[in-house]
């Protein structure tokens, strides 16, 4: 069982890697083709089309790969979630019609707007809680896959033929309908053809309400990003969105691998029967993933912010360069915090992660109110760091209530940290160059894993 697993975490692994890069180089060339104004339209609509998403999905994806593996009649399962989709994204999609027709803006921006929210509905086919939840992660990812490839060659074939930024949606929506569709051969393959039944049942409601909790946790999880990025549309322009935009993707760069563990980790946890050795030993695998990719690497990235974000986005974007540096902080709080709380799903616990995140939504919606008018895309990061400090002190309470009160386990990130800091200030000091970025991180990933060896022996004794 566990070779399978880890076969089945390899291609989770590669396929949410090779996603997310494709998603982020494709960004990038956006935001060095058009200037922050119209990158901030396009990063609005993008954005738009995520919060949609949440509305149409209240926690059946994640709901679903933790339970597909159980149900009997997969057939019937499929059928329904993929009806209750379509009608919970008619809804959505209505909606935002109305609140697209009271809006206040240009017709141009309505209209970009409204082809972006097209895109809602490829997503419906999105299969991806079939195969996670059957553990055929080499499946999982292939449409979504098939959808980012398409999406970037056509903004470079858009970029090469100087199109204006007004296309993009349109390549958006083509690409998601053409990538998402390829799901379908996937599906009838291994679970044959099957009938969509609108007709909602005394099933449809208890599944809606068992999906619920997740959902809120969905929503919270990505609550922070979605809501400032509109916040600052609404309370600024769309330069500041652009420039915004561009730095929270880069804080993404590093701490958005955590996606790429966590989506692993569920439909592992959640499919098997595991005993306290065993949940222990998965633990600390995870954490020391953790500690590796992320807490090694985001000290140097984040001292060697205006380096790394000139060369990525240019010129245009330097004012944002501090706040992306704030983010990355942010972020890498978050991502601990996102790993705490996975483990107390694991434990049945998930209206303790839901008050955790509820903490940080509150705080940033009413820190951004607050220091958006008097500093701007600045006062957003602000905001972000502190919902993020006041989830972590939460998260550490209850993962030390319900999960492990050792102390080890507590302090290893802190550490791990502490490690990385020292390393790269004292090179940051000598070398203000790519030179000492790639010093720093070299020299920080082998003291981590120095403290991972030492904390491992430590643990067998």
């Amino acid at each position: 069982m566990i070779k399978k697993e880890l076969h089945s975490l390899k291609w989770s692994a590669l396929y949410q890697i090779l996603t997310s890069a494709v998603s982020y180089i494709t960004l990038i060339i956006l935001a060095r083709k058009f200037e922050p104004n119209y990158y901030g339209v396009l990063i609005f609509g993008f954005n738009l089309v995520e919060f949609l998403k949440i509305l149409s999905d209240p926690g059946i994806t994640l709901y679903n790969i933790s339970v597909f593996s159980h149900i009997r009649e997969k057939k019937r399962f499929i059928s329904q979630t993929l009806s209750i989709r379509i009608v919970l994204s008619a809804i959505s999609f209505c909606l935002f019609l109305t609140a697209l027709f009271f809006y206040k803006t240009s017709i141009e921006i309505k209209v970009v707007m409204l082809i972006f929210s097209l895109s809602l509905f490829p997503n419906i086919f999105d299969s991806r809680w079939i195969f996670q939840g059957s553990l055929k992660m080499n499946l999982s990812f292939f449409s979504k896959t098939v959808f980012r490839l398409l999406f970037l060659a056509l903004v470079i074939l858009a970029v090469l033929k100087n199109s204006p930024y007004y296309y993009i949606p349109y390549l958006f929506f083509l690409a998601s309908f053409m990538g998402f569709l390829t799901s379908f051969p996937l599906i009838l393959r291994y679970y044959g053809n099957f009938n969509l039944n609108f007709k909602p049942t005394k099933k449809t409601f208890v599944f809606l309400k068992a999906t619920t909790p997740i959902g809120l946790i969905q929503f919270l999880t990505a609550s922070n990003s979605v809501i400032t990025i509109f916040l600052i549309g609404y309370l600024l322009k769309s330069y500041d969105v652009g420039q915004y935009g561009a730095a929270y993707k880069y804080s993404l760069f590093v701490s958005g691998i955590l996606s790429i563990i966590l989506n692993s980790l569920l439909p592992i946890i959640s499919k098997s029967k595991l005993d306290t050795d065993a949940y222990e030993k998965y633990s600390e695998f995870y954490l020391n993933i953790l500690i590796l990719i992320i807490f090694s690497t985001s000290i140097p990235v984040i001292f060697y912010t205006g380096i790394i974000y000139r060369l990525i986005y240019g010129a245009n974007y330097s004012l944002s360069s501090p706040l992306a540096s704030v983010l990355t902080l942010a972020n890498l709080i978050y991502a601990y915090v996102h790993f705490i709380g996975y483990h107390l799903i694991s434990k049945h616990k998930q209206s303790k992660y839901t008050r955790v995140l509820f903490i940080g939504f509150v705080l940033n919606l009413f820190f951004l109110i607050v220091l958006i008018p008097g500093y701007g895309i600045n006062g957003a990061g602000i905001s972000m760091l502190i919902s993020s400090v006041a989830s972590l002190i939460a998260s550490l309470y209850y993962y030390r209530k319900y999960i492990s009160d050792s102390i080890k386990k507590q302090t290893k990130p802190l550490l791990s940290v502490m490690l990385s800091l020292v390393i790269t200030f004292a090179i940051y000091l000598r070398y203000d160059n790519f030179r000492g970025l790639l010093i720093s991180l070299i020299l920080s990933f082998l003291a981590n894993v120095i403290l991972i060896y030492i904390s491992g022996r430590n643990g067998r004794k």
